[in-house]
Order: C-alpha cells, then sequence, then structure tokens
C-alpha cells in the first residue's frame, strides 16, 4: 500500500476508494499506535458518516503493520485516551454503516481490539492476532470479541479468532470484492444488538483499566 499522506491527519491516512471510506493506521516501526491514532480514527469514521459516497467504512494497516502494542503518555494523557475510547465506541455504537476490518499484519492487544471494532474482521492468514495475557480492555474488547472461539495469540483462522482470513497476496482485492458485495447488508442492526450493553462494559473496562495502571479514576 502507498505511503499517501492526507492534509490534517498525522497518525492516519484517510480516503474514499470505490465507495469505500479507507481508513489507514500508520503505527511506528514497531507496529505500535499512540493516542493520536484513536483521535484520528474518531475524526475520520465520522467523516466518512456524514458523506453520502461512503457505502462502508474499512480500517486497514499501513505496509503490513496494523498494531501490536500502545506508547502511553503521562496521566493526563492516558486520561484523554480513554475518552477518546469511549468516542470511537460510541460512533462505532451508532454509525449507519458496515464497518470491516482488513487485517493486513499483526493485530495484537490493542491493534486486536481495533480490528474487532469491524462488523467483519478480514485477515491475511500469515499474521498474528490475539490479545496477551496481561493485556488490559481499552476499546470494548469484552464485547467485541463474543462472536470469536479463541482470543489468545496466534495465527489468523477463519471463524476461530478472525472472521475470514485469506491469503496475504490477494487480500486487499478479496477484501474489497467481499465488502462491496456487502454494502447493504443490515450489520448496524447486528452491531447494535450485540453490543446493546456496551456503555455498561465500557465503565467496567475503564474502571479495571486504570486499577491495573495503579492510577485514580478520574471523576
Amino acid at each position: 500500500m502507498s505511503d499517501i499522506r492526507v492534509d490534517g491527519y498525522k497518525s492516519i491516512s484517510f480516503w474514499q476508494e470505490d465507495n469505500i471510506g479507507l481508513v489507514v493506521l500508520r503505527p511506528d516501526d514497531s507496529s505500535h499506535l499512540e493516542t493520536s491514532h484513536i483521535s484520528e480514527l474518531v475524526t475520520a469514521i465520522g467523516t466518512a458518516a456524514m458523506d453520502d459516497g461512503v457505502k462502508a467504512v474499512a480500517i486497514t494497516g499501513l505496509n503490513k503493520r496494523y498494531g501490536t502494542g500502545f506508547n502511553f503518555g503521562d496521566r493526563k494523557e492516558t486520561e484523554n485516551l480513554m475518552e477518546y475510547c469511549g468516542a470511537l465506541l460510541s460512533l462505532v455504537y451508532s454509525i449507519e454503516k458496515p464497518i470491516f476490518t482488513i487485517v493486513n499484519g499483526n493485530a495484537i492487544d490493542i491493534g486486536y481490539e481495533i480490528a474487532l471494532l469491524g462488523d467483519v474482521m478480514i485477515s491475511s492468514n500469515a499474521i498474528e492476532v490475539g490479545f496477551s495475557s496481561s493485556y488490559t480492555f481499552m476499546l470494548g474488547g469484552s464485547i467485541t470479541s463474543s462472536r470469536l472461539k479463541n482470543l489468545e495469540r496466534g495465527r489468523a483462522v477463519s471463524g476461530v479468532n478472525v472472521d475470514i482470513a485469506y491469503n496475504p497476496e490477494n487480500l486487499l482485492d478479496n477484501a474489497k470484492k467481499y465488502i462491496t458485495e456487502h454494502f447493504f447488508f443490515d450489520y448496524p442492526l447486528v452491531r447494535r444488538r450485540r453490543m446493546i450493553s456496551f456503555r455498561e462494559s465500557l465503565l467496567e473496562e475503564r474502571e479495571h483499566f486504570f486499577k491495573r495502571r495503579g492510577t485514580q479514576i478520574p471523576g
């Protein structure tokens, strides 16, 4: 995938392609993400939600880097991060368009949680996905992961830890074909039913997150 820079974005790229609002995560060389990735996801998905030319949203990574860790800042930035996480989940819950994730690189911990935000997670079968045993949910993973059988780190397998896994050579073409064939499937309704209690779960995840980091929950 080309390294396309988009005005107004530092940590992602975003454009429309064949009626798909394509959001590209730009992690660092270690495939780590930071707060700006989450805040810019909110902006990009919100923009796609209001664009009549966009029939579906797809989130992928740049050059086989998706997300395997997170660079935490100071306490204030961490508080902001959790606010952005809440905003992103609220947006995902409410958007009336299908959301797909095209996982073209290892998706571990926070990367896997982002991938799980998709109504359908379309993955390369040559990558690793899942949660580390010590990981603390940040993005509603306690709910979004419920449709899958195995959440431990391992090779991506269709119906086990991702929804669909393709060979990496044709991943993007196969993913785009699948997405265009499912523009009008009622994923938003299914998503809302699955996430009906996500607000309560998010509050519990937030409390657990700050406890695990040894800091007081902000008021």
